[in-house]
């Protein structure tokens, strides 16, 4: 009976209980797995299990702590196929309250895959977030890239700015070029993460602006600002 749950997914009923002399011990959800590292072996594995100590709940924020006191750690952020991002409109109704001077790109699914999309030579966008309610300190954008003509030369300018005095922008990092195409003849979706040079603190305001610079098409799967976890 160990590791198997019957009557889970569809598995059968175990006949009996048996349980094995000096078998495995069966350890609760509460235990924390063993840490992974190159010495770890199937040899060791068991007896580190065994040792793992169980979490401290109470050290743990309870559901039902005041929400008041809870603070987001990805003040703004989305990844297309999730259950809560699963078709155009869900992306559009992400993306409008934060998107300024769009040009060229939408929420759109092509054979399958949804993303927000480049569909001309030169579009751009504009992400604006006002008033952080946390610290931001890094983004990470989830790209696919293809391949095919409709690909060939795809490539966006990512920027982003922190606001300054007297309605100023100060950059928080160096510009970055991601490129859109590949040679290999699958589509693969590829994350790059993308640290600030500063925080950007609570109560300030940050802006990203995206411009395909090369090619006709691009397309973003995945977007978030966030601070240290």
């Amino acid at each position: 009976q160990y590791g198997y749950s019957d009557g889970s997914y569809g598995l059968p009923h175990l006949r009996s209980r048996m349980e094995i002399p000096n078998g495995p011990v069966i350890r609760g959800d509460d235990i924390v797995p063993p840490e992974l590292t190159k010495n770890t072996s199937l040899d060791t594995i068991s007896q580190l299990w065994q040792k793992a100590p169980a979490v401290v709940s109470s050290k743990c924020r309870s559901p039902t702590d005041d929400a008041t006191n809870a603070t987001p750690m990805c003040p703004f952020a989305w990844v297309c196929g999730l259950q809560t991002m699963k078709d155009e409109k869900h992306l559009r109704r992400m993306m409008r309250p934060r998107v300024r001077d769009v040009d060229g790109w939408n929420a759109e699914k092509d054979s399958g895959k949804m993303g927000y999309v480049a569909m001309k030579t030169g579009a751009s966008f504009t992400v604006l977030y006002e008033a952080l309610p946390s610290v931001v300190n890094s983004l990470t954008l989830m790209v696919m890239k293809s391949y095919g003509e409709k690909w060939d030369g795809s490539k966006i300018s990512v920027k982003v700015y922190q606001n300054g005095d007297a309605g100023s922008w100060i950059p928080v990092m160096e510009e970055k070029e991601i490129t859109g195409f590949h040679e290999s003849h699958y589509s693969v979706t590829y994350t790059y993460n993308m640290d600030f040079k500063m925080e950007l603190p609570v109560g300030s305001s940050f802006k990203m602006d995206i411009a395909l610079i090369g090619g006709s098409y691009f397309k973003i799967q995945g977007m978030a600002f966030c601070g240290s976890w």
